[in-house]
């Protein structure tokens, strides 16, 4: 999952509690990873996904705006004209010894648009040595 950098950094401290997406990611999706876009290019890490909510962008600011790591302002300029939000919940966080290229982990050159679906195998392998936060 692609993520801005202070975005990134907030759900890794644990200090941002949901991401916000426009649209819904895949129900059966267990686990992100966490890309930091440019200039830090780096997987931080992962969280697993404590499910999700759909709403219109009001309702999920009254939900989750304390905890969404971003100010009112911005959260209503990303959903501008825009009838639905999605909160990603996140759970535990799980960090590699230190932050990682794409290419050597998973041999992309780029980071995904928003987010890409991992091969659970690969997923798994990524994460084999990863402490939990």
């Amino acid at each position: 999952m692609s993520i801005k950098p202070q975005f990134a950094h907030a759900i890794m401290a644990g200090t941002k509690k949901v991401e916000l997406r426009h649209k819904a990611m895949a129900d059966d999706i267990s686990r992100a990873i966490v890309y930091s876009t440019k200039p830090d290019g780096l997987i931080l890490g992962a969280f697993e996904v404590g499910g999700y909510v759909t709403d219109t962008p009001s309702k999920i600011w009254r939900k989750f705006g304390s905890v969404s790591g971003i100010t009112k302002g911005h959260f209503f300029s990303y959903f501008d004209g825009r009838e639905s939000a999605t909160a990603i919940l996140v759970g535990a966080i799980y960090r590699p010894k230190s932050p990682i290229s794409l290419q050597r982990s998973l041999g992309l050159e780029r980071g995904p648009q928003s987010f890409q679906y991992l091969d659970e195998t690969v997923a798994l392998e990524l994460l084999r040595d990863w402490k939990r936060a």
